[in-house]
């Protein structure tokens, strides 16, 4: 249906691909987000999130990174943890 929105996740090395592609079907990005393992050092963006429109118009927003862990090696950055944390399991098993 026109206007409405739709997300995808893609690998970010192939992320020319994929809005060439979408806009082959009339899917116009209106906002990307790249996700990386962690903040510092010369890592490249893993994946790219994407919201798309139909038959939207041209421009696109693009989000601040996001990042997986703290530190090479860390714990989860505080962004991964609150999708996480409704879902975290105790020791025995328990929600």
């Amino acid at each position: 249906k026109n206007k409405k929105n739709c997300i995808f996740i893609y690998p970010a090395s192939e992320l020319i691909d994929f809005v060439d592609k979408a806009r082959k079907f009339r899917l116009e990005p209106k906002r990307i987000q790249l996700v990386y393992n962690y903040p510092e050092g010369t890592n490249e963006a893993r994946l790219a999130l994407l919201q798309c429109q139909k038959n939207g118009k041209s421009g696109v927003k693009v989000e601040r990174p996001f990042y997986v862990y703290e530190a090479k090696n860390g714990s989860f950055h505080k962004e991964m943890e609150k999708l996480y944390a409704p879902n975290l399991v105790n020791d025995q098993g328990e929600e």
